[in-house]
């Protein structure tokens, strides 16, 4: 019951990857309380390694320690920072900033769609990446500490750091596959100073249709290409990806339908 209480996303992370994590101190604080200690979703998000309510390292337990019971009954292995790094940890900014997006998207009501949040990426790396031929990974090396990238996206160091193959990369590349949750969070803590502003450009995005489409941006194409422009060029002109011209246009195509077969109907 308090394994199921857990998103899927975390799941998936727990049972693959991650320990799960605790601060005992809590722990005890909650059955003093409530009678019972419980899983703080908060301490098992992937790549925050602290509490962020009251600053202080988690404690790594077993992996399947969910599984087996409440908080105080798992056997703690190990802080989840090693001594040497915590200091590390605690100044390195993109982590911290990393660790506020996590508990933003823990705590949004409504989740994301993936194609929302890579439209927002777009834009934001157009913005400040530009024409500089660098990938999200590399700039993730050069940011974020060593130990911490190597715990958390291992596969960046599996080949040459020019190759940036990863899925941090492809989120930028493709809006219909959904990636993890923490390779989007690290995709934002890179391109965005301000986590607050990170979020609202989501938002933004997502505002502009509940189809999760630029739906005005793709008709403004679409009307340009009935003009007699190439697709391309007014792709280009209004800053709207070919997804989105593709929704328009498979929209265009149902409201004429009717007024194609009737006229199909008197010939």
């Amino acid at each position: 019951m308090v394994y199921k209480s857990v998103p899927r996303f975390l799941v998936a992370a727990i049972n693959d990857v991650y320990p799960c994590q605790i601060i005992k101190s809590i722990a005890k604080t909650d059955m003093g309380f409530h009678g019972v200690s419980y899983w703080r979703r908060a301490h098992q998000l992937p790549g925050v390694d602290h509490c962020t309510k009251h600053t202080v390292s988690l404690i790594e337990t077993g992996r399947f320690s969910m599984h087996q019971g409440q908080p105080l009954s798992a056997l703690a292995a190990r802080p989840a920072i090693a001594e040497q790094n915590v200091h590390a940890y605690f100044e390195s900014a993109f982590i911290q900033r990393f660790a506020i997006l996590s508990d933003a998207a823990l705590q949004a009501s409504i989740p994301f769609r993936p194609e929302v949040v890579t439209r927002a990426l777009c834009r934001r790396v157009r913005a400040v990446i530009g024409e500089h031929r660098v990938s999200l990974s590399q700039l993730a090396r050069q940011y974020f500490p060593d130990f911490w990238i190597r715990k958390n996206f291992p596969a960046m160091f599996g080949k040459r750091p020019d190759d940036g193959i990863t899925a941090v990369d492809d989120v930028l590349r493709s809006s219909r596959s959904a990636y993890t949750t923490k390779s989007y969070l690290l995709a934002l803590s890179i391109l965005w100073d301000d986590p607050d502003e990170a979020m609202r450009a989501c938002l933004q995005e997502a505002a502009l249709s509940t189809s999760g489409f630029n739906e005005k941006g793709g008709r403004k194409v679409l009307r340009d290409v009935l003009g007699g422009r190439s697709i391309t060029q007014s792709c280009r002109r209004h800053d709207v990806n070919l997804r989105d011209f593709e929704y328009a246009f498979q929209e265009f195509l149902k409201e004429i339908r009717p007024v194609v077969s009737v006229y199909a109907a008197k010939l």
